[in-house]
């Protein structure tokens, strides 16, 4: 399957960047793109291990494309992308999510343009039809490192499949899935294994293992195939995609930077083919393309017919030897034949290459892993300001600045703004005596509403009269005035005929009534400047001096300041709003003077390191960089400070690194894992073997100048 992430109109000829994506290693190919011939050649490649995961793999392979590019002085504007069966989800017919989204980045954050993604068992497939001209009738068994995938082909088409987490047992895995699949079908007699990674462990395990004669029509037969040969059916199927063809006929390309493979022990496969020809007129050039593998051998298996014959070699060298002329004196003392003799300084000579092989190009990084044991302690430290101090004193430097500075921050106080309502009203006299209400004189609702007059009001008394009927009338004196809310808000909007009682007098005596509705009262609350505001800014604002003056004095030296003894004042101080002052937020702007009191890092370690060294065993040791520790408070009385830390150091047991040596070299990591654990007693190790030799890349270096130990801590 090819699966266009975006398409685009090829150019003649195109330099292309493959990038063969598994869990935890890749391989970036830099390919021609040869449109007018149709032919794609793989002019370098480069294997590569992610730093951490797939969390930062565009890093990864920026640098690869970047060494490629400027390795083959090439520049890359368009990727392919070959992913591993288990990145994609069958259901969906699509790559899983999180490792689409990394593709995409790669794409985006490099400005490359993607021509797509193809599945490495689709190419697979797609190369063993092509070779056996003949659909595919087999198991492909895909092992990454997380997981193993198993995918059925009968009669060409993908039947079923199925990825599950690997555990050590791989072939309990593997009959686990076999047992699923043979539900629907007996199962192909024919198994073809590829790993991204070649652990021969598992390869050599699923050769060797018995498998279920029920689940099969005969006992399987299993082939191998090689990191080489998977690139190559990928780039393969990637130029029948690209020109539509059917075909495929890798050969090695020949460059001078393909004779740097031997220098280097992570590129085990620089080599080079050209897809476009048909396989069944290249058949020979197919086999001698493949690198076998030291444990296995691929499917294209190199017959006896095809190897050279370096007899003759042999003889025109050995010609050579006797021809030279050997002093006299010494051929007479020789006590062997002359054959004999050319067959010893051969085998000198063997040896001492060898040795010198070995001594030049066999390196290898080792890091002893010692568990660390915690422990804790309470110090106290007199330190001083002065030019000399007393032994276990901390020497501190006291430093002066003055910096300028802002600093904002959101005001928190609340206030209610508005207008006080208004209208008119009549004041009613019962009394039979003249009243004058006085300007702002008090009158209230029957809900608590109160409101003052704006202006003196004279009523006139009430007067009485008697009815035809004998009844006594009395008529109430009136006056006209004006009053205003005492508060703001809506509440004293009051409708009109609305009675009002008036302060002090009573009801039966005086009372007013509103001639109209009352109006204009309005209320909102804003946003002030509180007291606690400006405290809290000039409190952001002075350590924000302390943090500012730290930063900048620490850039020019290696002091760490103790923030406990900082003295800051303020000077010139302007504040942006005050307090009541509606606003949002409110800044102040000041000039600070700062004495900061530093102490370099290093010398405070060494004073821990002696409180603690004359109280452990002697068999342990502390390494500095397991030193930790926090200045939990201080006391200061003139130039005479007392600090009290709170320090942690990792504790761990000495060892010998001359003996380490010594009992490693030459050892291969079976045995190494036995001596370092059972007889040198640490808790684990990283070894990273340097050669190009493939039998030693599991042995430790055999002299100890070339074996590079590191002692850590876990």
């Amino acid at each position: 399957m090819f699966s266009f992430l975006q398409k685009k109109i090829p150019k003649s000829t195109e330099v292309y960047f493959g990038l063969l994506l598994a869990e935890e290693s890749g391989v970036g190919y830099l390919l021609e793109v040869d449109n007018a011939n149709q032919k794609v050649l793989i002019i370098d490649q480069k294997t590569f291990e992610y730093a951490n995961s797939w969390e930062h793999l565009i890093e990864d392979v920026d640098e690869v494309l970047y060494g490629l590019e400027q390795k083959n002085k090439k520049k890359v504007k368009d990727i392919v992308f070959f992913v591993y069966s288990h990145l994609y989800d069958f259901n969906t017919n699509e790559i899983h999510k999180s490792y689409f989204e990394k593709i995409k980045t790669i794409t985006s954050e490099m400005d490359l343009k993607s021509y797509g993604f193809i599945l490495v068992h689709d190419a697979i497939a797609a190369y063993l039809k092509l070779k056996e001209q003949s659909p595919l009738n087999a198991i492909l068994i895909e092992l990454d490192t997380p997981t193993v995938t198993t995918l059925v082909y009968r009669a060409g088409s993908l039947s079923y499949s199925k990825s599950i987490a690997k555990t050590t047992d791989v072939t309990s895995d593997l009959d686990s899935i076999f047992s699923q699949a043979h539900k629907t079908s007996i199962l192909p007699a024919r198994i073809v294994v590829y790993d991204s990674k070649s652990t021969s462990t598992d390869l050599e395990n699923i050769i060797s293992n018995k498998w279920d004669e029920n689940l099969f029509i005969q006992i399987p037969r299993v082939d191998v195939l090689t990191t080489q040969e998977v690139g190559n059916a990928a780039v393969a199927d990637f130029s029948n995609e690209l020109f539509n063809t059917q075909s495929f006929s890798p050969v090695v390309q020949s460059s001078p930077d393909l004779n740097e493979v031997a220098s280097s022990a992570q590129d085990d496969s620089n080599m080079g083919f050209v897809v476009g020809k048909d396989i069944t007129d290249e058949e020979e050039v197919v086999q001698d393309a493949y690198i076998n593998s030291p444990i296995v051998q691929p499917l294209n298996d190199i017959s006896s017919s095809n190897r050279q014959d370096n007899s003759g070699i042999f003889n025109s060298f050995t010609k050579r030897v006797r021809a030279s002329k050997f002093p006299l004196d010494f051929m007479k003392k020789w006590p062997l034949p002359p054959v004999a003799s050319i067959v010893v300084a051969l085998l000198f000579l063997f040896l001492l290459g060898t040795t010198g092989a070995l001594y030049a190009f066999h390196k290898a990084d080792l890091s002893i892993l010692i568990r660390q044991e915690k422990q804790k302690k309470e110090i106290t430290i007199n330190a001083d300001t002065g030019t000399s101090v007393g032994d276990g004193e901390l020497q501190l430097a006291k430093q002066k600045n003055q910096l300028e500075i802002e600093e904002t921050i959101e005001t928190s106080g609340e206030k209610q703004i508005g207008e006080k309502s208004q209208g008119s009203l009549t004041l009613l006299n019962k009394d039979k005596l003249e009243r004058t209400f006085k300007k702002g004189t008090l009158l209230q609702t029957k809900k608590g509403i109160k409101f003052v007059l704006n202006e003196d009001v004279k009523v006139a008394s009430a007067s009485e009269s008697i009815t035809g009927d004998g009844n006594v009338l009395t008529v109430t004196g009136k006056g006209k005035g004006k009053a205003v809310a005492e508060a703001i808000g809506t509440s004293g909007n009051i409708t009109k005929d609305e009675k009002l009682t008036i302060e002090n007098i009573s009801e039966s005596l005086a009372f007013a009534t509103a001639d109209t509705a009352f109006a204009g009262g309005t209320q909102k609350d804003v946003q002030t400047v509180s007291k606690e505001d400006i405290e809290n800014l000039e409190k952001k604002t002075l350590d924000s001096l302390k943090k500012s003056a730290a930063e900048k004095l620490s850039k020019s030296n290696e002091l760490k300041f103790i923030n406990e003894l900082s003295e800051v004042s303020l000077s010139k101080q302007v504040y942006s709003k005050e307090v009541g002052e509606e606003a949002a937020s409110a800044s102040l702007k000041a000039q600070g003077d700062i004495v900061l009191y530093g102490y370099n890092p290093s010398e405070l370690q060494d004073i821990i390191l002696k409180e603690f060294t004359g109280v452990i065993e002697d068999t342990y040791e502390i390494p500095k960089d397991a030193v930790t520790y926090t200045v939990s408070s201080t006391k200061k009385n003139d130039d005479k400070i007392a600090l009290v830390i709170d320090a942690t150091v990792g504790l761990r047991k000495k060892v010998d690194e001359k003996k380490i040596k010594s009992a490693l070299k030459g050892k291969n990591k079976s045995a190494l894992t036995k001596i370092l654990k059972d007889e040198l007693k640490v808790d684990g190790y990283l070894l990273n073997v340097k050669t190009f030799i493939p039998f030693l890349k599991n042995t430790v270096p055999f002299f100890e100048k070339n074996i590079s130990l590191k002692i850590d801590s876990l």
